[in-house]
């Protein structure tokens, strides 16, 4: 009766959506949603009513342990809330009607697999009821706050065993795909509450655990996090504010990631490398100005920036804290335009990634590129066809389209552009999801160029240079200086230039068919 996708977009509000049963005969408690649950709700007593309403604040499941911070009555609560019986409800209490709402199948005790203990969830529809009964009972702010208290601090222990070196990246990110629902929910009540301390604790450590699939999101937290840099005091907090840009936005975003290091930087407390015992966070934040200045330009801040990290490294350290010094000397050399060099700190990183557990598709994507950068595009062209076999139909698709790019340009370098062309086709799909277009830019010109389209390399090549308004990378540059040079040798100065001033105005949309040569396009 209502199509497919007004019932999808209605379901936020399936409650006052099913009104009715066709089965005018049937009991009342079936004519209605609402009057199904409330009719299991009625059976409850006040203390499982007072846990199933509070557990409407959990977005997804929750552990025992996040259920016991946020539902028991608080400590300084001094008289039973509305509905609450005077008998205070506490930790075991919960524990007790917890049992008896996962029997009556309003509540999924779910599988914990290697957990210590299980998580707990409420099914979306009675999630949307229990949330109601929380409202009526007047107890939904102070739940809110509680609950995005206690994932923030949920979120801060993560971090310690993060950067403990004691479990694998990959596991530590498997485990907290199961909190980002809640860290979603308590990073909207923290924002819309102005509490700029949750808001930096939810938002840096999500940065981490999210995949680079979740490229828009990630920007969204550089976003939220911006305008709260000159309130945050505490050292710890800030550098945890450069990693997430350095995560979130270097890649696509470098002068901004750049002003945004400076900032964070500026806020934190004097350091220097003669200190007896510097603080951690000061060797983090060296190295975050490192890699920020060596991609914004300033290659002497860079190296200034990269000596006093040098300094500081601690041996003894375990590789997930120690990989970021051999990221910041990669980032350094290419600014230094060593390409020997960064070959050499990017295969150190390959094996870094190796030893603290994290899956290694985007140190090859990376080798791949300095392969091609120190001269090595057969080597390149290898390693980049075994990765993109090893990511095609998996999850990793932005793993995949970097490697996809990288791979063609290896190829391209080669000479091989009908090889090439099926990556770039595949990349360039995938490149509006993760802001890569400026990146595939100057490689669709010289696709273009190589196959003898030349009018089309030379819009291309104009596009481009629109694209780009950072500094392009070594192999970048590369390609692009060899499709200027082969369009503008075949069509003249003057045919050249008229066609890269109208490639400087193409939209994303129109480059498709002047790369891969469809119609009528030459």
């Amino acid at each position: 009766m209502l199509g497919v996708q007004w019932l999808a977009s209605s379901m936020g509000d399936r409650l006052k959506m099913l009104t009715s049963s066709r089965n005018r005969i049937a009991p009342t408690r079936q004519q209605t949603l609402r009057a199904t649950l409330g009719w299991s709700h009625g059976f409850l007593e006040e203390r499982e009513r007072a846990v199933f309403r509070r557990l409407a604040v959990f977005a997804g499941s929750a552990w025992l342990t996040l259920v016991h911070q946020v539902v028991p009555d608080a400590p300084d609560q001094v008289a039973p809330s509305q509905g609450v019986p005077d008998e205070p409800l506490d930790e075991w209490a919960v524990l007790d009607a917890l049992a008896l709402l996962v029997d009556r199948s309003l509540v999924l005790a779910l599988t914990p697999g290697n957990a210590a203990e299980p998580p707990y969830r409420l099914l979306d529809t009675p999630r949307l009821f229990a949330g109601e009964k929380l409202q009526q009972a007047g107890e939904e702010a102070a739940l809110r706050q509680r609950h995005a208290h206690a994932v923030a601090g949920l979120f801060k222990a993560a971090d310690e065993t993060y950067f403990s070196g004691t479990i694998r990246v990959d596991a530590w990110e498997q485990a907290m795909a199961a909190d980002l629902d809640n860290g979603r929910e308590a990073l909207a009540w923290a924002r819309a509450a102005d509490d700029a301390v949750v808001v930096v604790q939810i938002a840096t450590l999500m940065g981490r655990a999210l995949s680079n699939n979740a490229h828009r999101e990630k920007l969204a937290l550089a976003d939220a996090v911006e305008p709260l840099i000159e309130r945050i005091d505490g050292a710890d907090q800030l550098v945890s504010v450069c990693s997430l840009f350095y995560g979130s936005i270097a890649n696509t975003q470098r002068q901004r990631a750049l002003a945004l290091t400076r900032r964070c930087v500026a806020r934190m407390p004097p350091f220097s490398v003669t200190d007896v015992a510097p603080a951690p966070w000061a060797h983090t934040a060296l190295l975050a100005l490192a890699i920020a200045e060596s991609r914004g330009g300033d290659l002497l801040a860079a190296e200034a920036a990269l000596a006093q990290a040098r300094a500081q490294a601690d041996p003894a350290w375990p590789p997930v804290r120690a990989f970021w010094l051999v990221e910041a000397e990669g980032h350094v050399a290419r600014a230094r335009g060593d390409m020997a060099a960064v070959l050499h700190w990017t295969r150190r990183s390959v094996a870094m990634m190796e030893a603290r557990g994290s899956s290694n598709g985007l140190g090859l994507t990376n080798l791949v590129d300095a392969e091609l950068a120190a001269g090595n595009p057969a080597k390149a062209a290898a390693t980049g066809v075994a990765l993109v076999a090893s990511l095609a139909g998996g999850r990793d698709e932005s793993g995949l389209a970097y490697a996809r790019l990288n791979l063609s340009a290896a190829l391209l370098a080669l000479g091989e552009h009908e090889q090439a062309k099926p990556h770039l086709r595949a990349g360039w799909a995938q490149a509006p999801l993760f802001d890569l277009q400026p990146y595939f830019a100057d490689y669709l010109a010289l696709l273009a160029a190589l196959a003898g389209r030349l009018e089309a390399a030379a819009r291309l090549a104009g596009y481009a240079d629109a694209a780009n308004a950072r500094e392009r990378d070594a192999n970048e540059a590369a390609a692009h200086a060899r499709a200027v040079h082969l369009a503008r040798a075949a069509l003249g100065d003057a045919t050249f230039d008229r066609l890269q001033a109208e490639g400087a105005v193409l939209r994303d949309a129109d480059v498709e068919a002047l790369a891969f040569g469809e119609g009528t396009v030459r």
